[in-house]
């Protein structure tokens, strides 16, 4: 499976406070994450090469405040996510990955 995944991290730093987000690099350079903003669903799509992507190219918050960390399919599809089901699976069957 030519996918990646990354977490990252529920944070709680001087009064600003954010859920963990689960985020899938895929081959066609697409770095996508479903999140709750406010307890309303939305997205992030950004553009990355799949090759050269490191953790450290993309963090939430204008750099500074979640930070990514890579890890394998099996503890990214068992993640569990606050007030909002883990989405990996129905992600990777909408683009055909599985």
């Amino acid at each position: 499976m030519d996918v990646r995944f990354f977490v990252a991290p529920a944070v709680t730093n001087n009064g600003l406070n954010t859920w963990k987000k689960l985020f899938v690099l895929t081959k066609d350079d697409e770095l996508y994450c479903e999140y709750l903003e406010y307890n309303h669903p939305a997205t992030v799509k950004k553009n990355f090469d799949y090759a050269s992507f490191k953790s450290s190219d993309y963090s939430w918050g204008a750099g500074k405040f979640q930070h990514l960390k890579e890890f394998d399919y099996e503890t990214a599809k068992n993640e569990r996510l606050t007030n909002q089901k883990n989405w990996i699976d129905s992600y990777l069957i909408e683009k055909e990955i599985i």
